[in-house]
């Protein structure tokens, strides 16, 4: 399960990166696929990057 969400993160960060290098004038259909794919993927990556922090925090109140 979590090979699969750190794929989607993955993912997230690659359209992350490509939205920034482009720009919606420059290539508008690509601009909106990659947009589009980024607001699905949005929630699950935030919550899973949550997750993530608190496995930090519980596992620094342990030391």
């Amino acid at each position: 399960m979590f090979e699969k969400l750190n794929a989607i993160e993955a993912r997230y960060d690659e359209l992350m990166q490509s939205v920034s290098n482009l720009s919606a004038e420059s290539d508008s259909a690509q601009y909106r696929k990659h947009a589009k794919a980024l607001a699905e993927i949005q929630p699950l990556v935030e919550k899973f990057r949550d997750y993530k922090g608190i496995l930090v925090e519980i596992e620094q109140a342990r030391e």
